[in-house]
């Protein structure tokens, strides 16, 4: 979500910082070169690993039973 967000609107900021407690800490530290690669060999070797579904354009995650549905007539039979 959060590599998707600075695509869209990177520009407009300066730092991201990620707060995690010390136990999140490794788990960070392994995954933030598959989605913030540092060189393209990085990147490269990082493609095999990122799945395939990578939600929406804002890189949120899309679940059908969640999604608003607006009808013209709400609760009158078809």
């Amino acid at each position: 979500t959060v590599r998707r967000f600075l695509e869209i609107h990177g520009e407009t900021l300066e730092k991201v910082v990620f707060a995690v407690s010390e136990l999140e800490e490794a788990t960070y530290q392994k995954l933030l070169p598959l989605y913030f690669p540092r060189s393209l060999e990085e990147e490269i070797q990082s493609l095999p690993y990122l799945p395939a579904d990578i939600g929406n354009a804002e890189g949120e995650p899309v679940v059908p039973e969640r999604q608003i549905r607006i009808t013209e007539k709400p609760g009158v039979p078809d």
